[in-house]
C-alpha cells in the first residue's frame, strides 16, 4: 500500500504544473468530467453485456463518440457534425 501511495505522490509532484494549472488559467476545467462521461457508455455496455462483439466495433464506437464530444465542446450540434461528416465535409477543430 505504501508503495502505491509513494508512486502517486511522486507522480503528482512531477506533474504539479499540470495538476494545478486550473488555479492559474480559468479556461481550464478543474475536473475531467468530460473524459469520465466519454468512458461511462462503453463501460456500462461492457458491464451489462459482458463484452464488445469485436475490438473493431469498440474502436468505431469510440471514434464516433470522440468526434461528437469534441464537436459539442466547440459549440457544434451533434446532428450538424454528423451531417457534415456524411456529406464529406467533416468538422475538424482548428489547431491552437
Amino acid at each position: 500500500m505504501t508503495t502505491r501511495v509513494y508512486r502517486l505522490a511522486k507522480r503528482l509532484t512531477d506533474k504539479a504544473e499540470q495538476v494545478w494549472l486550473f488555479t492559474r488559467n480559468f479556461a481550464v476545467p478543474w475536473t475531467n468530467n468530460a473524459s469520465e462521461q466519454a468512458l461511462r457508455g462503453p463501460k456500462r455496455h461492457q458491464a451489462v453485456s459482458g463484452y464488445w462483439h469485436t475490438p473493431s466495433t469498440l474502436g468505431a464506437y469510440l471514434r464516433i463518440r470522440s468526434y461528437l464530444v469534441s464537436a459539442r465542446g466547440h459549440g457544434i450540434h451533434p446532428l450538424d457534425a454528423i451531417h457534415r461528416a456524411l456529406a464529406g465535409n467533416p468538422w475538424l477543430p482548428t489547431p491552437a
